[in-house]
């Protein structure tokens, strides 16, 4: 069996703001909304990390890049559909899930939509050797990369998937990297992780802090 040499993605420095995320989801990640839409996010994030993780590594893409564009696409919601019906986690196309032999009913099955959305940003970035084309050409196709000269469509949702899934991706590296104490598990004991101190507290504490900072 051949095995193929792992991709770390270059790092971009790009900024987006809170109003860019759709669902207000860097207000979930940091704690600072405590509705049920954000603690259904956090126990989806928690059903479904760690074959993230795992496929993340078998299509030889970072996990925190996977787990960030999952994020964005779908808020972790397996049964995610949207008005163009892309489905599943990964919010991949029927007409794409055929391109590549999936069966587009299957992309309700978790494991199979994050390892086909996982491999079709695999094959975007092989085919543009940039993150920034790659999630572009995710969002809006290849074609429409091509057409913009191998450059990021001029299309303001393709724009700010861009910035958005990058800075979230970012997040999630910074988060990763830097030390912090082991935590419970948040299906066992949700209330583990206080709010930001920076803000006034709302609430006396916060299961949803971070993705990330719960993350052993």
């Amino acid at each position: 069996m051949m095995w193929i040499k792992h991709i770390y993605f270059p790092l971009l420095l790009l900024t987006a703001s809170n109003a860019a995320f759709p669902n207000n989801i860097p207000d979930c990640l940091k704690g600072r909304l405590n509705t049920p839409e954000c603690r259904r996010m956090i126990m989806n994030y928690w059903q479904h990390s760690s074959s993230i993780e795992r496929i993340a590594i078998q299509e030889g893409i970072e996990p925190e890049l996977l787990k960030a564009l999952i994020a964005h696409e779908s808020a972790y919601n397996a049964r995610a559909v949207s008005p163009a019906q892309a489905s599943g986690l990964t919010q991949v196309m029927p007409t794409t899930a055929l391109g590549m032999r999936v069966n587009p009913s299957h992309l309700f099955i978790p494991e199979v939509s994050i390892r086909t959305g996982a491999r079709y940003l695999r094959q975007m970035y092989n085919q543009f050797g940039r993150l920034d084309l790659a999630l572009a050409a995710y969002n809006a196709g290849p074609r429409r990369v091509i057409r913009a000269g191998n450059r990021v469509p001029r299309i303001a949702e393709t724009q700010n998937y861009v910035r958005n899934v990058t800075a979230l991706y970012l997040e999630f590296k910074r988060k990763a990297s830097a030390p912090h104490p082991r935590t419970p598990h948040p299906r066992t004991n949700l209330r583990i992780a206080q709010a930001e101190n920076t803000r006034p507290r709302q609430v006396e504490s916060s299961a949803y802090q971070s993705h990330t900072s719960n993350i052993p």
